[in-house]
């Protein structure tokens, strides 16, 4: 009987921290330039930025199209208010030389 009492107090706190928990959602939607070029297939993630020893949550990823654009959107659980962060990986410019840099 004990062992089920336990049991029983183990899943209603369990229950209750779930609730505790917000969903909460981002989005983001844009157009990457290279210059005066539309970046076209660029990676875009969009991330729920967290400190500490927990891991950034991924919401979102996916690449620009022919034109540059993205339209991004996610959502998580978290019980404090989200920071969303967007991540561009693309290789623009990479072909400059050092001389045109100065």
């Amino acid at each position: 009987m004990m062992g089920i009492l336990s049991i029983v107090l183990t899943l209603l706190s369990c229950s209750t921290l779930a609730q505790t928990l917000f969903t909460q959602s981002a989005g983001v939607k844009g157009v990457l330039m290279c210059g005066d070029r539309p970046l076209a297939n660029a990676k875009v993630k969009l991330y729920d930025d967290d400190s500490g020893p927990d891991l950034d949550d991924l919401l979102a990823e996916g690449t620009t199209d022919s034109m540059g654009q993205f339209l991004l959107y996610g959502h998580t659980s978290e019980i404090m208010t989200i920071d969303p962060k967007l991540n561009i990986y693309h290789d623009c410019d990479d072909a400059m030389t050092v001389s045109s840099l100065r």
